[in-house]
Order: structure tokens, then C-alpha cells, then sequence
């Protein structure tokens, strides 16, 4: 069964970025490191389960180097916005034959030394055609949701993802209905995020 495993935040300034949402929504966040050769680094908002990758350019030179740092580049020049949905399969190996695309690599390491890795399918069309893409991660590494953090909002779980485009086709990559996901139509992409707080949803847009 496909869970929502994160949501991608594109930000132009990480630290101003955790701070805003620390201020405005009791999101605490916890430097994440960076993703080397991508010129890209990360903060994560830890939900359990579920957590929000703040994701955002440190290297711009770098960046131009590499096609993810180069997207990166683009998305970030008209300010933070909400980016795409990761979703995690019982199977990354059956789900990459499903849709025809080989499972990449990658990693990072975290400011304590730790490395964290994974493999991904489907980036390249999330992407080109604002779909959403799928994660494995590798046994002996933490999940980023899991990492220990106080909210002051008592956020504790992503509670639904809205993502437009064409529900039709969205529903044939995805391969089954996910839980959280609502498919809403409309211009493609992931519109808002309701994280379970406290005194009700959170919503991020």
C-alpha cells in the first residue's frame, strides 16, 4: 500500500524558510545537510511517519552542474512554494517495473556525520510533469520523520496532500488510491498539505 512518505517545500532561504513556518505555524525544523554534487540542502519538519523537506539552493555553481540542482534553481526564483509529494511502496522494485523506470541512488549526509540513503522512482517526471515520485530507504538509515523534535504547534503526522492535474492520469501512475492524497484537478501539482496539529489541521500552501 503507497503512503505519503514527505512533501517537497522549494525555498529560497532555508533558515528564513524554518523560521517563518516555526513562527506562523509551531513547525519546528532540523538542518537536514546537504545532498552532495546537487548544490541543494535540506531542513526537515519532522511528522512521525510523514515529514516536510524544506529544500532549497546553497551552491548555486554546483546547482548548474547537476539537472535536480539546475530545476532547483528555476523553482526557487519566484519564492517558496509547495513542490512535489514523495510517496513510499511496500515495493520500489515492482512499482519501477510498473511504470518503466530504473530505481536511483542517492544520499546525504546529516551535520552529525551520519548518511542517510535511499533510492527514488519516478523523479525525472516529477519533475518535467508535475507528478508525483516514490522512495525507498535503505534499512540502516533514520527516517527523516522519525527524527526527535518538540513543535510547538504539537504537529504529530501529514493528515491529507491535495494534488492537482488530471486525476485520471494521476490515478494511472500512482497505480491504486493513497489515503492522504486527494486528487483535485485543476492546474498540476501539489496545492496544500494539512499536517495534523494540535487544535486541528495546519495547512501549508
Amino acid at each position: 500500500m503507497l503512503e505519503v512518505d514527505h512533501v517537497l517545500m522549494a525555498v529560497s532561504n532555508l533558515d528564513e524558510a524554518a523560521a517563518r513556518l516555526e513562527r506562523d505555524h509551531g513547525l519546528k525544523s532540523i538542518d537536514g545537510g546537504r545532498h552532495p554534487g546537487w548544490g541543494t540542502a535540506n531542513r526537515v519538519i519532522p511528522l512521525g511517519r510523514e515529514y516536510i523537506e524544506l529544500i532549497g539552493v546553497v551552491d548555486p555553481d554546483e546547482a548548474l552542474e547537476h539537472p535536480f540542482g539546475r530545476w532547483m534553481l528555476e523553482r526557487v526564483a519566484d519564492g517558496d512554494h509547495l513542490l512535489r509529494c514523495c510517496l513510499r511502496p511496500n515495493n520500489i522494485e515492482e512499482t519501477a517495473q510498473r511504470i518503466g523506470a530504473d530505481p536511483v541512488p542517492g544520499s546525504r549526509e546529516t551535520p552529525h556525520g551520519d548518511s542517510v540513503h535511499w533510492r527514488l522512482v519516478g523523479l525525472e517526471a516529477a519533475m518535467s510533469d508535475n507528478l508525483p515520485f516514490f522512495i525507498e530507504w535503505h534499512p540502516d538509515s533514520q527516517h527523516p520523520g522519525a527524527l526527535e523534535v518538540r513543535h510547538p504547534s504539537r504537529a504529530m503526522g501529514i493528515a491529507w496532500v491535495e494534488i492537482g492535474g488530471d486525476p485520471e492520469h494521476l490515478r494511472e501512475w500512482l497505480g491504486e488510491d493513497v489515503a492522504a492524497v486527494r486528487l483535485v484537478g485543476g492546474k498540476p501539482g501539489v496545492n496544500s498539505v494539512g499536517i495534523i496539529g494540535a487544535d486541528g489541521d495546519i495547512v501549508l500552501t
